[in-house]
């Protein structure tokens, strides 16, 4: 019997790929950039960016000394709205340099934006990501930290009731699949 999978994956790994990287020059790198890229989002099904206007909505706002933490709200698919904290610098003027910042696991945005689950502000030790994006925000850049399915705000009712570092991934995910999606095609 085989039900060991550790053959299988030494054989899967020794076969040739597809689309091996063998460039030799600009033109098949190019070539095979966008071969490649086409069979990424192929294998992630991610959604089409025309499939829903944003529409962005500021939730909230609030001063937190060096910086502008607003919740807003964007709209990614049809039937489906993401929140997402948008960390601005009051120190310099805009345009500021952009960076998106997004959770692992833990308790979601509100985790990366330096708050406790409960939405009040982290004041002791910095949580499993250093506040990160707050450190970025002082330091002037814009910082988005959106709010992926399966997380924080976005648990499945089933699971709201549960501890905020619960998460709903691994039912969405296999739920999506079963609908021909992926979790990551669908975070947004």
């Amino acid at each position: 019997m085989k039900w060991n999978p550790d053959e299988f994956l030494e054989q899967l790994y020794s076969e040739p790929r597809q689309l091996s990287f063998q460039a030799a020059s600009q033109a098949e790198w190019a070539e095979w950039r966008a071969s490649l890229k086409a069979e990424l989002l192929k294998a992630l099904v991610l959604p089409t960016r025309d499939a829903a206007p944003l529409e962005p909505v500021t939730v909230e706002a609030v001063d937190c000394g060096e910086y502008t933490r607003e919740l807003i709200q964007l709209t990614t698919m049809p039937n489906l709205q993401m929140p997402a904290f948008l960390l601005l610098p009051k120190n310099g003027k805009g345009p500021f340099p952009a960076v998106l910042t997004c959770p692992g696991y833990g308790y979601g945005s509100k985790d990366l934006g330096g708050l406790l689950p409960d939405g009040s502000i982290r004041t002791e030790e910095p949580g499993i990501y250093k506040d990160y994006p707050v450190a970025l925000a002082k330091r002037g850049f814009a910082v988005i930290v959106p709010e992926l399915m399966g997380l924080g705000y976005r648990r499945l009712k089933q699971d709201e009731d549960k501890p905020p570092k619960e998460n709903s991934c691994f039912r969405l995910a296999t739920n999506l699949l079963m609908a021909g999606r992926t979790l990551a095609g669908s975070c947004a």
